[in-house]
């Protein structure tokens, strides 16, 4: 069942409490069992949720990067990044790009140095803006990574450096 609301299009919180309450139920279960029947509950369902959350996380990048090459695409044929993501369809999407972290698509922002912002509310659901700092402070030596910041951004090119003066 969580697999079929994820599919169609429900936000991942609902997935998340969906297979909570499952994995929930599973274990009263398995207690009710044997003994000796109650390691193979545990090999049998292992972590739903984190596989579908990984699922989850890769069709958004997944709608993101789509996203994003039809903005350039768009930019390319047009001079000009669009205002909306709406912009987009048809002629380079065939619909919006879905966040499956919401029920509704990606956000998209034009900023007023040309750039635009396209993000994802992430797994908390909550809209931050577009806000990429991290959630909590990373570990030492650890790298960046795109689902740490408070909402899933996709990345921007850095600035080419400017030559020094001579």
């Amino acid at each position: 069942e969580a697999g079929r609301l994820l599919i169609g299009g429900r936000p991942w919180k609902e997935v998340d409490l969906q297979l909570t309450n499952l994995y929930a139920n599973n274990r009263r279960v398995a207690k009710s069992w044997p003994a000796f029947t109650r390691p193979l509950s545990s090999v049998m369902f292992p972590a739903p949720q984190k596989t579908m959350l990984v699922g989850s996380r890769n069709e958004t990048l997944r709608q993101m990067t789509l996203a994003a090459i039809a903005l350039r695409r768009h930019e390319l044929r047009h001079g000009k990044l669009p205002d909306e993501l709406d912009a987009l369809v048809p002629e380079f999407l065939p619909t919006l790009p879905h966040d499956c972290f919401s029920d509704r698509p990606l956000r998209y922002r034009l900023n007023a140095d040309g750039t635009f912002t396209l993000y994802s509310v992430g797994e908390d659901g909550k809209d931050d803006g577009g806000d990429a700092r991290p959630k909590t402070p990373p570990k030492a030596g650890a790298s960046w990574q795109l689902w740490d910041g408070a909402d899933a951004v996709w990345p921007r090119a850095a600035d080419e450096p400017k030559p020094s003066p001579p």
